[in-house]
């Protein structure tokens, strides 16, 4: 983590995946991810990024997961 400074106290998140992403009109995305629990799913957490932010994010999981390419390039010419 290097640069991070990580307070004691940070809760951890399991989630299924993202319930849905609204497009707040400055730049910035809302997520909001959710869990499923007894059947149901369950909204866990929810985060405000901008878009240089989701980006370079992308790009930082799809290499952690070991993939060459990041997929957002595709969506953002209309290729998928």
């Amino acid at each position: 983590m290097g640069e991070f400074i990580m307070p004691a106290r940070v809760p951890e998140f399991r989630v299924s995946g993202i319930a849905f992403v609204d497009d707040l009109g400055d730049g910035n995305h809302l997520f909001a991810m959710y869990a499923n629990e007894n059947g149901r799913k369950i909204i866990r957490y929810k985060a405000v990024l901008a878009a240089p932010t989701i980006y370079t994010n992308m790009q930082q999981i799809m290499t952690h997961l070991g993939y060459r390419c990041c997929g957002g390039i595709r969506l953002r010419i209309g290729m998928n």
